[in-house]
């Protein structure tokens, strides 16, 4: 992450859950991370979600989507500017290959992208409704920045959240109410898969 020019600040992470597996054939991990400097413990550069996902085509170039002041170019990557100006007004995109890029970083799929976060929240909300507690007052997109890497066939989306995620309480293990709780987080998660249209072959 840090060589895609990502979170150029943070010098460690912290890692709470890790989830690996398939989804309609797609190869997929989830970690609930946060991003820190170790001299301001206090500021996270990053706290929520990093999704990876293996896409229905390979890419020959890398292609980094960043938060202004977030990110940096590193060498070898070219700037790119979309035509959405909503969406480079808080973003900076970089890319080895300008076509590649371009091709990737249609409209529909900015538009997809630009909105995902608020998305995530309301898929979250919904998916969480079906439970007897209210979980969705606890979340939080901060700003609603989704940042994206395109490598070697994967995308890596950084989704920023305050949920803590997964979660067990050992003292009611057997209250069958929290594993249905997880099963509907993650299926609020796998729902960005579908909300991106990753299941196209053709382009995203």
């Amino acid at each position: 992450i840090k060589s895609f020019g990502l979170f150029p600040n943070a010098t460690r992470q912290y890692i709470d859950d890790v989830i690996i597996g398939t989804d309609n054939g797609r190869n997929f991990v989830i970690i609930e991370t946060i991003f820190d400097d170790y001299n301001e413990s206090s500021v996270a550069d990053f706290k929520g979600l990093v999704v990876k996902v293996q896409m229905n085509k390979s890419f020959t170039g890398e292609t980094v989507v960043g938060e202004k002041g977030k990110v940096v170019k590193k060498k070898g990557f070219e700037n790119v500017v979309l035509e959405s100006i909503d969406f480079m007004q808080a973003r900076k995109v970089y890319s080895t290959d300008q076509i590649e890029a371009r091709y990737i970083l249609t409209t529909d799929f900015i538009e997809r992208l630009e909105s995902l976060a608020i998305a995530f929240k309301q898929e979250y909300q919904l998916t969480m409704s079906k439970t007897q507690e209210n979980f969705s007052k606890n979340v939080t997109i901060y700003n609603g920045i989704v940042s994206a890497i395109f490598t070697e066939g994967f995308v890596y989306l950084f989704i920023p959240t305050n949920v803590n995620f997964f979660e067990i309480d050992i003292e009611t293990l057997l209250n069958s109410e929290q594993y249905y709780k997880i099963y509907y987080e993650l299926e609020a998660i796998l729902s960005v898969f579908e909300y991106l249209n990753m299941d196209s072959k053709t382009g995203l």
